[in-house]
């Protein structure tokens, strides 16, 4: 498989790609090499830092302690350097040697103008930069490794040497690169679209969210594709250890996490943003459960489940000339059916906060509801 390369940067308060990174990334990949099984991906992420870091002009104070944080704790340990066998990976992390943070620009517009001053000396310092990194890498290659290291390592230094020299014929190169993605997309499955690296998650999780689009990340209406709902798989995922050991923990965690997105106390379903934040939280975490550590505690699926119908009967009277209802209900039918096929429920409970479920004559507890379809041991309210 050719090599793949990402080149991202990173600042104290974001990061992402970048029109110079695209150019070398795709006069590399357009070529389509390989020099062996070993290594199918190059991640590079560089560092811009303040031209000051001392100085906090321009920060803001809510963020000043991400500034320092960024500036003297992670890039204090800069540069990190690792190959990841088993993923066919290489990840390089460091301070970007060619610019400071206040340098970072906008794409300007005019496709076919000549490079405004400062970009082709970026290329090429980015280019300088990579081989520099590369070359530090050497030694995490063993002799084992099915990779020509040598001859990869000069072929990227011939490519540096091919730099476009105006504006549009980078942006050619660009385009031929996204091109050749599209290709490769269009013979790809559902799952593999996803580009996910199945051994971050539970050995059950695609059994156990079987549909694909469950799994989306760019998506709002997936249930981890929406930014809280990945901050919440993200979480789930960096506390997996503790949260397989007692439903007290599981519980304290959930909480904290409602808490800390101050999404506690919600009394009604609307399009507040509160109300937006605590239904994403909840589901989030509910598949978020599902993916990372193959089970969902039964207090967490009865809340989400929850959730989901609420909001469903809020959309069934609101919002009718939406432009986005119909794929919103499609999505929630999605994640209903999904938790269902793991409860084994025919149908969702209807739950309100109060940890009772509602009908038109009476109000029937959780518990007593919990017999008829063998889930939910707790009444919800306990949660809290």
């Amino acid at each position: 498989m050719a090599i793949k390369f990402h080149i991202s940067y990173r600042v104290y308060n974001g990061g992402g790609g970048f029109f110079e990174g695209a150019v070398v990334a795709s006069l590399l990949e357009t070529q389509q090499k390989t020099f062996g099984a070993a290594l199918e991906e190059v991640e590079v992420y560089l560092c811009l830092l303040r031209r000051d870091p001392s100085d906090h002009a321009g920060v803001k104070r809510s963020l000043r302690k991400m500034h320092d944080e960024f500036h003297e704790g992670f890039c204090g340990k800069l540069p990190r350097r690792r190959f990841v066998r088993k993923k066919k990976r290489l990840e390089i992390t460091a301070v970007a040697t060619f610019a400071v943070a206040q340098e970072m620009r906008k794409t300007p517009k005019e496709k076919a103008a000549p490079f405004q001053s400062g970009q082709r000396i970026w290329i090429e310092s980015i280019f300088n930069q990579l081989i520099i990194e590369l070359e530090a890498c050497r030694a995490k290659f063993n002799k084992n490794d099915d990779f020509e290291f040598d001859e990869f390592l000069k072929w990227v230094k011939l490519t540096r040497k091919k730099i476009p020299k105006t504006r549009k014929a980078a942006e050619a190169v660009c385009e031929k690169s996204r091109e050749q993605l599209l290709a490769r997309r269009a013979q790809m499955t559902d799952w593999e679209l996803l580009g996910i690296d199945w051994d971050d998650f539970h050995p059950d999780a695609r059994k156990l969210v079987d549909d694909p689009r469950l799994w989306e990340t760019m998506n709002d209406f997936s249930p981890n594709g929406n930014d809280t709902g990945a901050d919440v798989l993200e979480t789930v995922r960096e506390h997996k250890t503790s949260l397989e050991n007692t439903e007290k923990s599981n519980r304290d965690f959930c909480k904290s996490m409602l808490h800390n997105m101050e999404a506690l106390s919600i009394q009604e379903t609307d399009d507040s943003v509160e109300s937006t934040i605590h239904r994403q939280v909840v589901i989030g975490l509910a598949f978020g459960y599902l993916k990372v550590l193959g089970f969902c505690p039964d207090f967490l699926l009865g809340f989400a489940q929850n959730e989901i119908v609420n909001h469903q009967k809020f959309l069934e009277n609101n919002h009718l000339d939406w432009e986005y209802r119909a794929e919103c209900l499609e999505y929630l039918t999605l994640m209903q059916l999904c938790l269902e096929r793991y409860s084994g429920a025919d149908i969702p409970l209807e739950i309100g906060l109060s940890g009772k479920e509602k009908t038109e004559d009476k109000e029937i507890s959780i518990q007593t509801q919990s017999k008829k379809f063998g889930r939910f041991k707790k009444i919800i309210s306990k949660l809290w």
